[in-house]
């Protein structure tokens, strides 16, 4: 199925947002799969603090590891065609 964006501007929730599409380029299924694989990454990091046993959920110290990682990772060390566009977007 294919949708019309009609409206000029750019919506959605910015940590969910393609970096071409901050770039001001068109939403494509492509922008959207990378939206998906962010919700996907934090249901991920849900599941993990709503185990059954408590014993397995994350330290606050540990997810605060995890999400620096995250940033990390985005920030300095995988410098992927994504990660540079979203660092330079407008």
């Amino acid at each position: 199925m294919v949708y019309e964006i009609t409206s000029p501007g750019r919506y959605g929730v910015l940590l969910y947002i393609a970096p071409k599409i901050l770039n001001q380029n068109e939403y494509t299924q492509d922008s959207d799969m990378y939206s998906v694989g962010i919700v996907i990454c934090f249901a991920e990091l849900m599941k993990k603090c709503w185990h059954k046993d408590p014993s397995e959920r994350p330290s606050a110290e540990i997810l605060k590891d995890i999400l620096s990682e995250w940033t990390y990772e985005l920030t300095f060390n995988k410098q992927t065609e994504d990660s540079l566009e979203f660092l330079n977007a407008d």
